[in-house]
C-alpha cells in the first residue's frame, strides 16, 4: 500500500526528471512567469513535507498556494502585464530567438515596444498592454520555432542531470 511519503517522494522525483529532461530535449521553452513560480513553490512546499506527518500543514499550504497563484494571475491578466521564462537559452541563441519572438509580435500585431527584456536577466520576457489571447498565442509560435532547432547536450545539462541525480538520492534516501 502506498503511503502519502511515497506518492510525496514519487511526484517530487517526476517533477525533478521532466525539468533534467526538459533542460536536454527542449519540450517546452517558454513558461509563464506566475505559473512557474507557483511550480517551484510548489516543489518546495513537497519537499518540506516529504515525511507525510503533517497532512493538515501541506494541505492549508497547497490550498493557500493555489488561492494566492489565482489571485495573483487574475491581476496581472487585468493589468495586461505579463510575462514569460525563455528556458534553456544559450548565450549565442539569443539573438535569434530575440529576432523569431520579434517577427511572430509583428504577425501576430504585437508593438515591438511593448516587448521588453530584462537587462540583467535575458531570460526574462515582459510584455505591456496587449491581450492575453495575444500574448499566448505568441509564445506558442516560438515554442514550435525553438523545438525544432538543433539540440546541444552541453555541460549546462551535463549538471542538470547531476543535480537531479543527487536530489533523488536525497528524496529517496534521507
Amino acid at each position: 500500500m502506498f503511503t502519502l511519503e511515497i506518492i510525496i517522494n514519487a511526484f517530487l522525483s517526476a517533477l525533478l526528471v521532466y525539468i533534467a529532461v526538459n533542460s536536454i530535449f527542449r519540450y517546452q521553452f517558454s513558461s509563464e512567469r506566475i505559473l512557474t513560480s507557483a511550480v517551484l513553490i510548489f516543489i518546495i512546499i513537497l519537499f518540506v513535507f516529504r515525511n507525510g506527518e503533517n497532512v493538515t500543514g501541506l494541505l492549508i499550504s497547497l490550498i493557500s498556494l493555489v488561492v494566492v497563484t489565482i489571485f495573483v494571475m487574475v491581476l496581472y491578466n487585468q493589468k495586461k502585464d505579463f510575462g514569460y521564462f525563455l528556458l534553456n537559452i544559450r548565450k549565442n541563441e539569443f539573438e535569434e530567438i530575440n529576432t523569431a519572438l520579434k517577427k511572430e509580435a509583428t504577425i501576430l500585431r504585437i508593438k515591438k515596444e511593448n516587448i521588453e527584456f530584462e537587462n540583467r536577466f535575458p531570460h526574462i520576457v515582459y510584455i505591456n498592454n496587449e491581450l492575453g489571447s495575444k500574448v499566448r498565442e505568441l509564445f506558442k509560435k516560438l515554442d514550435k520555432v525553438v523545438i525544432k532547432k538543433k539540440k546541444h547536450f552541453t555541460m549546462q545539462n551535463y549538471w542538470y542531470i547531476v543535480v537531479l541525480l543527487v536530489l533523488l538520492a536525497v528524496i529517496w534516501r534521507f
